[in-house]
């Protein structure tokens, strides 16, 4: 019995430890002020990270902004490279 409970303990205290370790290597601010939705992330083998999506009007990525060309189609799409 009193294995099982030491087991425990360290699966449990292992857990935690990679809990709180994790760190954001980096974080993108993606804003819109109406309807943006992400449909995928990629990762190709240099480690690039690339977004895509569609949003209806504006969409902020970090400091740059995009804005719906047409008013024929409710969406545009966009593909960020991170």
């Amino acid at each position: 019995m009193i294995i099982k409970k030491v087991i425990i303990f360290l699966i449990l205290n292992t857990l935690n430890f990679y809990a709180i370790s994790q760190t954001h290597f980096w974080v993108k601010e993606v804003y819109s002020d109406s309807t943006a939705l992400l449909k995928d992330i990629c990762v190709d083998s240099l480690g690039n990270s690339y977004a895509t999506g569609i949003f209806k009007d504006s969409l902020i990525i970090e400091n740059k902004t995009l804005l719906r060309k047409s008013t024929a189609c409710n969406n545009d799409i966009f593909i960020a490279k991170f």
